[in-house]
């Protein structure tokens, strides 16, 4: 599939976005379940969520539902408090497990990486040699 791009600005009141508009290459849809998904993959509401990124529970609905377009500046605010990049958000690539993994990790301590580590080895040594 040839992908079409383009670039958009949009006025959203007193501010003025330069946003990559790939509609023609994701659905705008896509995103906005994107931003659903991973929102209730780590178990937080609406609400919940809105608190942590300093906005309101409407407004998370807003970008979610694709009222509310997506933007970098939305999309750098609410990807730490997802375990995901700003990148993932605006370009999702299905479901990838790998960029969630490095995200969550990329939030971690030392101590917490050494006993990730520590559990992944268990995980992948055969049965009977534990």
């Amino acid at each position: 599939m040839k992908a079409e791009y383009q670039i958009g600005i949009y006025n959203q009141g007193k501010n003025t976005n330069m946003v990559f508009d790939d509609r023609l290459y994701f659905p705008y849809n896509v995103r906005m379940s994107q931003l659903k998904r991973l929102r209730e993959k780590i178990g937080l509401t609406q609400k919940e969520l809105g608190a942590l990124a300093g906005t309101s529970q409407p407004q998370i609905k807003r970008l979610e539902d694709g009222d509310r377009t997506l933007t970098k500046q939305w999309a750098e605010r609410l990807a730490p408090h997802l375990n995901t990049t700003a990148e993932a958000l605006l370009f999702p690539k299905g479901d990838d497990l790998d960029s969630d993994i490095m995200a969550i990790v990329s939030r971690l301590n030392e101590q917490q990486k050494a006993q990730a580590l520590s559990y992944l080895r268990f995980l992948t040594t055969p049965a009977g040699e534990n």
